[in-house]
């Protein structure tokens, strides 16, 4: 018997604003606070910063624990 294999449905590109809701999502299921992501996520999600920036930003709230996402973010524009 030959067995037939079936294309793959194509899948509709996941947006910015899903893959940061997404993302938000994961912290919280993480029982974490995602205010802070939130707020990066946001301006990610509009194109105000770059995938760059972002990760650039998420480094420096994990090294930096007084840091807020509003510094980063001003500091991303600024640049």
């Amino acid at each position: 018997m030959i067995r037939r294999l079936r294309p793959m449905a194509k899948r509709p590109p996941v947006t910015r604003a899903q893959a940061a809701a997404d993302a938000v999502a994961s912290v919280r299921a993480e029982g974490l606070d995602p205010a802070e992501a939130e707020v990066l996520l946001a301006a990610w999600s509009r194109r105000d910063i770059s995938d760059e920036q972002l990760e650039e930003a998420r480094l420096a709230l994990l090294n930096e624990p007084s840091v807020t996402a509003s510094e980063l973010l001003s500091r991303a524009r600024a640049a």
